[in-house]
């Protein structure tokens, strides 16, 4: 491929001739290249350096003054090895370009770059900073770049912004190693949603627009791609590639252009129709050859699903683990952010707040992360305080918030007396299980924060219905709907497969109770048939108990911490007790009694009780059905002596249908 030298280009060779044989020298140098320069029309460094008042005469006396002036005239004049070398870096930079051409930038660009040069040498005579001159220069180059619609200038975004991190010095550092590189400079970052990915991008705009960077960087501009922008009014095979390759071409004019990628995983599949490529097939080879430097920001779940399964794109990046900071680091993040929401709501934010707001969130948001969670709450707590017309943020903003969140009642003080009450009405006979139940609510109320599950209650007995109830009554009253009631029945696990289906659902995704917990992390966990258990179904069950977790083998982790989790069994305990006296279990599945907290015998009922419980259902059923209203007596059409609660709802509600269809009819 032929490259060639655009006018302007020429003319600043021609006249760099021009001067050297002026002055009578045998070589043309950097200095006389200088001078052709700013005597080009339309030349930016002309102007600039104008503006300072610096011009080619100057320069011209300033060399004479410097080497003399030779006498004898000189018909041939030789490139001294330093221009060469910069010939050779702009036949190199040019044969990356469409066209490849040398222009008048380039070549101004390349000869300010090249160290220990006699042109340096003469401009820092008058104080001139190469490297604020190079950034300049840039600046103006690269507006070309602002007028494309899928880029988006950071440094320019960041320019009047304040710091947006801080705490992150050795992954900044990370990166910048990266971007310095030879080769394969393509950091890519990842981390779990709400980390700081695209804030630390962001600030290295901040900081290379500030000149805080080491010189590799100096001069730099990250621009951010929309990959939906790239697709948007694509209609017709071809435009698309096109469309990238037009953009990825303006890029490689600049080599101090960074190219981020939000959600880098969506460049797989991105615009491919049949017979066409998709973003990240335009975008491998240029990455393979150096010509883009490239920042990719993407989940570990994006980068296990996608980018892992494409070898050769995996291996033109380096990846950056960006964890969730620790408490004190997130604490300080969150503070520096505070001021700029007091600002745009125009309302004040005690910072004493942020200790309880972030273990709040920690606690009740495990699925989140910092600081990305508290940050939220501020915002919504600013904006609520502000809607009632109040210049500063109360805790009850924020509990009000929290609660809106996550639908937890946290300023509901009392639950625990609704959930005894009812429970009262409901479990007949049932004083020792009563008295437990009361203990352990108050227990969870104190909010003592424990590597594991808010309670483990290991249920007793052959009383399912019972046991029904009270997993109804929690969920409706203690933890606000009955939607939080997550229920597993042991026996839907009984293949070989158990195992991995116990925690796996389809294509790679959680299991359907596990989704449920992930998503609504506070909740009531039901496991029915306990003793049906499959051995590596109860060895998950029981780890995850004891470390407040469950990890699956990719990693991912389903917090338990905040989950009430009731285990059903029929067998009975040996011994009786209350409160929190360990007792002994004789199930297939032996140790469980050792990590409930608490075992609830639930007894059989005598007649008398089962009489009065067949009371309360007909009383239930009757409110809200007044026709069928009746008394139960002698003529009551079933026996309810010794029978279980479970049968008397059956029959109550058979009774009562066929009382409805006689009357109906």
């Amino acid at each position: 491929m032929k490259t060639n030298f655009d006018p302007q280009a020429q003319k600043a060779i021609q006249s760099a001739r021009t001067v050297a044989r002026q002055m009578k020298n045998t070589f043309i140098g950097t200095e006389h290249l200088l001078i052709g320069i700013l005597q080009t029309d339309h030349s930016a460094l002309q102007k600039l350096l104008s503006e300072r008042g610096i011009t080619a005469e100057q320069l011209k006396e300033d060399i004479q003054v410097l080497f003399g002036f030779n006498e004898e005239e000189t018909r041939q004049t030789e490139y001294t090895q330093t221009v060469q070398e910069i010939l050779e870096k702009c036949l190199v930079e040019a044969a990356r370009s469409t066209p490849p051409v040398i222009t008048l930038k380039m070549l101004t660009r390349t000869l300010l770059e090249t160290p220990n040069n006699v042109a340096s040498e003469l401009l820092r005579r008058y104080d001139v900073d190469i490297a604020g001159l190079i950034a300049e220069l840039n600046r103006q180059d690269i507006d070309s770049l602002n007028s494309i619609r899928e880029l988006r200038n950071l440094n320019q975004w960041m320019a009047n912004r304040p710091s947006n991190i801080v705490e992150r010095q050795a992954q900044m550092n990370s990166i910048i190693r990266i971007l310095c590189r030879k080769e394969k400079a393509n950091p890519l970052l990842l981390g779990d949603p709400g980390v700081g990915k695209t804030a630390l991008v962001e600030q290295l705009a901040k900081s290379i627009d500030e000149g805080e960077v080491p010189d590799c960087l100096r001069g730099s501009v990250i621009f951010e791609l929309s990959v939906n922008g790239l697709v948007a009014g694509t209609k017709y095979r071809g435009e698309f590639e096109e469309k990238i390759q037009k953009i990825l071409d303006a890029l490689r004019q600049f080599p101090q252009v960074i190219l981020f990628i939000d959600e880098i995983h969506q460049i797989i599949g991105a615009g491919k129709a049949e017979g066409s490529i998709d973003v990240a097939g335009v975008l491998k080879p240029v990455l393979a050859r150096g010509e883009i430097r490239c920042i990719g920001a993407t989940t570990y779940d994006e980068y296990l699903k996608f980018i892992e399964k494409d070898r050769a794109l995996q291996r033109r990046f380096q990846p950056v683990m960006i964890e969730e900071p620790d408490l004190d680091s997130a604490r300080r993040m969150i503070e520096a952010k505070i001021p700029e929401y007091e600002q745009h709501h125009q309302i004040q934010f005690p910072m004493e707040l942020v200790g309880p707001l972030m273990e709040s969130t920690q606690y009740f948001m495990p699925s989140r992360k910092l600081p990305d969670k508290a940050l939220d709450v501020i915002d919504l707590a600013c904006a609520s305080a502000r809607m009632d017309h109040r210049g500063t943020v109360a805790q009850r903003d924020v509990d009000q918030i929290l609660e809106q969140l996550t639908d937890v009642p946290l300023q509901d003080r009392r639950r625990k007396d609704r959930v005894m009450q009812r429970l009262r009405r409901e479990l007949i006979g049932q004083e020792g299980v009563l008295t437990q139940i009361d203990q352990q609510l108050q227990w969870m109320e104190l909010g003592v924060v424990q590597d594991r599950p808010l309670g483990v209650w290991l249920l007793c007995g052959k009383q399912v219905s019972l046991k029904q109830r009270l997993a109804k009554v929690l969920a409706q009253l203690y933890f606000g709907q009955n939607d939080r009631r997550i229920e597993v029945d042991m026996m839907d696990y009984q293949d070989s497969q158990a195992g991995y289906r116990f925690v796996h659902g389809p294509d790679q995704q959680y299991s359907l109770w596990l989704e449920k917990l992930r998503r609504s992390p506070y909740s009531l966990l039901f496991i029915r048939n306990l003793d049906a258990a499959r051995p590596e179904c109860a060895a998950i069950l029981r780890k995850g108990i004891e470390q407040g977790l469950i990890e699956e083998e990719a990693g991912r982790k389903v917090d338990l911490r905040h989950c009430l989790i009731l285990l059903d069994t029929e067998q009975s305990r040996t011994v009786s007790g209350l409160g929190f006296q360990a007792v002994s279990v004789k199930t297939e599945n032996e140790g469980w009694d050792e990590i409930a907290d608490a075992i609830l015998d639930f007894r059989t009922l005598d007649s008398a009780e089962m009489e009065t419980l067949a009371r309360r259902r007909l009383q239930e059923i009757t409110r809200q059905m007044p026709q069928l209203a009746f008394e139960l007596g002698e003529d009551t059409p079933f026996d309810i002596e010794g029978e279980d609660p479970e049968k008397i709802d059956r029959q109550i509600r058979s009774y009562l249908t066929k009382r409805f269809k006689k009357s109906a009819g």
